[in-house]
């Protein structure tokens, strides 16, 4: 994963403040670990099945996420795939909700 991909995610700079505070001035090597580690928890890219991420926050589900749920799983059940949903919280787009977007295994969220 190429750091320009990384500058794009937005990290609670509490989180950030923190790692840099804490790490030893000067160690650019622990610097970029900590670094990767805290983006890498917004990745999911090592999925072995189709996996589908639903907003199901409130606002999601006053949305319809629940009927959006329900009817992923009646397509996929009817197209025999393996699949995984992940049910996530808001993302802060509640004028848009249901969102949902989906991993296959080695590509990425879309």
């Amino acid at each position: 994963m190429s750091s320009a991909t990384m500058a794009q995610i937005k990290v609670d700079s509490r989180v950030y403040d923190f790692l840099h505070k804490t790490l030893p001035a000067g160690d650019e090597k622990a610097i970029q670990d900590a670094d990767k580690s805290v983006f890498m928890d917004y990745f999911n890219d090592h999925v072995d099945t189709l996996t589908i991420y639903l907003g199901m926050a409130t606002c999601g589900i006053g949305a319809g996420a629940d009927s959006t749920f329900g009817r992923i799983r009646a397509v996929m059940s009817e197209a025999n795939r393996d699949y995984r949903i992940v049910e996530v919280g808001c993302i802060g787009l509640c004028a848009l909700e249901p969102l949902m977007d989906i991993q296959a295994p080695g590509k990425p969220r879309v």
